[in-house]
């Protein structure tokens, strides 16, 4: 016998079908023929199972995890959502202090922590995505280090999230399981449809 419970999630006054998108380009969906990237899809299958969705997008392209911390604040204050859906990190490994250095002082969990906790303080629920792999092999920008880079890095946030008490996405470990993962590119970083 299958006994169901109502739940009601501690998302405050925000608005209870709205998630927000948050991160650098490719949340914005540079690589995407759309120029949604994963947010249209995302929303159209919010729907489909809940029969409601929206996802509002707050992306800023070309920005470090730093910046984001940042700017969350703001942003949460001016969408309200209930979930907040977080990618960041795919340009800190340009950053001097974070080139091949997976911790400290590279400040990439850190700001990850910072929004996460700015997420929660604004009662939305944070999911945090891992940082995807990189199109190695097809730019000079994108050597094999950084890869073990973002291995590395992935593996402290998704320490860092469970100690938080957010909701991980592992992105990382979904590419890495196509046998090609190199296919899922537009170019060097962004992911296609």
């Amino acid at each position: 016998e299958i006994v169901r419970l109502g739940s009601v999630l501690p998302i405050g006054s925000n608005v209870p079908a709205r998630y927000m998108a948050f991160g650098d380009s490719i949340t914005d969906g540079d690589g995407s023929s759309s120029g949604y990237g994963y947010r249209r899809l995302l929303e159209n299958r919010l729907r489909a199972h809940f029969g409601d969705g929206e996802v509002v997008n707050q992306s800023e392209g070309g920005t470090r995890s730093n910046e984001g911390a940042d700017r969350i604040s703001r942003s949460l204050r001016r969408i309200d959502p209930a979930y907040t859906v977080v990618l960041y990190g795919t340009n800190d490994w340009n950053a001097d202090e974070c080139r091949n250095v997976a911790g400290p002082p590279c400040f990439t969990v850190d700001s990850l922590r910072r929004i996460l906790r700015s997420i929660k303080a604004e009662r939305s629920l944070p999911v945090v995505g891992t940082i995807i792999p990189v199109n190695t092999g097809s730019d000079p920008r994108v050597p094999e280090s950084r890869n073990v880079w973002v291995r590395d890095v992935d593996e402290l946030i998704a320490a860092m999230v469970e100690e938080e008490g957010g909701v991980l996405a592992d992105l990382y470990g979904a590419f890495m399981e196509v046998p090609d993962f190199h296919s899922l590119f537009y170019d060097h970083v962004h992911p296609n449809d």
